[in-house]
């Protein structure tokens, strides 16, 4: 979920992701790419036959919610952990 404020006292919910697997988890929110939006980082900490443990994608959301999927890192280990 998301949550979205205007400037103002209302707050709008919307569906960040629905088609993830139990294999990411979020591990944070940051601004990755400077819009002055937190994006929401997911990480795969157990690997599948797609993506290494470790890779951090992040949820790129825009003035209307969910936009894209972009990347943080991948190709690391499961002993890298986004803090």
């Amino acid at each position: 979920m998301l949550a979205s404020s205007r400037g103002d006292s209302t707050v709008t919910w919307g569906l960040v992701a629905s088609n993830v697997s139990a294999r990411w988890e979020v591990a944070g929110a940051a601004d990755v790419d400077s819009d002055g939006k937190a994006e929401i980082l997911f990480q795969n900490l157990i690997g599948d036959d797609h993506v290494s443990p470790g890779t951090t994608y992040f949820a790129n959301i825009g003035v209307g919610g969910f936009e894209s999927w972009g990347t943080v890192t991948a190709g690391v280990t499961a002993d890298w952990h986004v803090a």
